[in-house]
């Protein structure tokens, strides 16, 4: 081991087990390892490692943090970006309600006790621990925190080697649709679907909450390459899928969107289909997705693709008010 790494282990050795630790850029390999343990469930965090590394080049940004053991090991990692998005991956309860605990008295060492965070997205018991010592910590508080919208999920698969069980080589399969990346010019339309979808999801208005900071992520995105689109013959957008996520590891979906008149179609089994067939003739070793339990549409359409169920999901979005 060489000095640099001794030092990083030292000083995790010094904290007490079960204290959650931010983490240095040392502990990469650590962190990435650990996750990997199930890459498909942790694959948005993989990427997010893939991409940035452990520690933010700019403070604030995003940060990384695990609970030790008593020797070396890491027992549970969570991310959080913007001080607004928590995941992690936390198999013990009490790890994940520890991880609860140390962001809101992180917030309280901070003197900003009465700042929320805006959702929290895992594992559905994980999501529970943490949220139950987050708002303990919080109790006490004239305003306590609380969750404006708790979305139970199911987390589904699709590896590269089923896809090729059941429809063969992606680059010998005709298009299914004419799915291709959004376009600039695009941008009113992309907005208008994602916004509709973001209130069917989630129950909140983007028009009306921060339409600029919306309008400005939906831009990311198709900038990014980010954003698919599937426009009809008279230049109307009938079905949208977004990137979330993407490394060695695979790809997450998310944004998954037909527009109402053309439900039923069949439009978003072609349109998921299509965009699965694309990342495939890359190369990507999976795709993931998450759904509310409550859409059996959506479910039909991933099972009848060959997505199979990974992991119970939940998403907790917090009261701002």
């Amino acid at each position: 081991m060489d000095l640099g790494m001794a030092s990083y282990f030292s000083r995790f050795r010094q904290t007490s087990p079960g204290a959650p630790r931010l983490l240095d850029a040392g502990w990469e390999m650590d962190v990435r390892r650990f996750l990997e343990r199930d890459a498909a469930v942790n694959l948005f965090m993989l990427s997010w490692l893939e991409s940035y590394g452990v520690a933010p080049a700019r403070a604030g940004a995003f940060q990384f943090v695990a609970l030790p053991s008593e020797g070396e090991a890491i027992e549970a990692v969570g991310l959080v970006i913007t001080d607004r998005l928590v995941l992690m991956d936390a198999p013990e309860r009490a790890d994940a309600e520890a991880l609860g605990r140390w962001r809101a008295e992180g917030l309280s060492r901070l003197g900003r006790p009465e700042e929320r965070l805006h959702h929290i997205v895992s594992r559905a018991a994980q999501v529970d621990a943490f949220w139950e010592g987050y708002t303990s910590h919080n109790a006490r508080l004239r305003h306590p925190v609380l969750a404006r919208l708790a979305s139970p999920q199911l987390m589904s698969v699709l590896e590269r080697e089923a896809w090729l069980a059941r429809f063969g080589p992606p680059e010998q399969a005709e298009a299914l649709c004419p799915l291709r990346q959004a376009r600039a010019e695009e941008l009113d339309a992309v907005f208008l679907a994602s916004a509709q979808m973001h209130r069917e999801e989630t129950l909140e208005d983007p028009m009306t909450q921060r339409p600029s900071l919306f309008r400005n992520h939906v831009r990311h995105r198709i900038q990014t390459g980010r954003s698919y689109v599937w426009f009809d013959d008279q230049r109307r957008l009938v079905f949208k899928v977004d990137i979330s996520a993407q490394s060695r590891y695979g790809v997450q979906l998310s944004g998954v969107f037909t527009t109402p008149q053309r439900r039923g179609e069949g439009l978003a089994t072609r349109g998921v289909t299509e965009i699965c067939r694309q990342l495939f003739e890359q190369g990507v070793p999976r795709v993931t997705l998450y759904a509310n339990t409550h859409n059996e549409a959506a479910a039909r359409v991933y099972a009848r693709i060959g997505f199979e169920p990974r992991a119970d999901y939940k998403t907790i979005f917090v009261a701002t008010t």
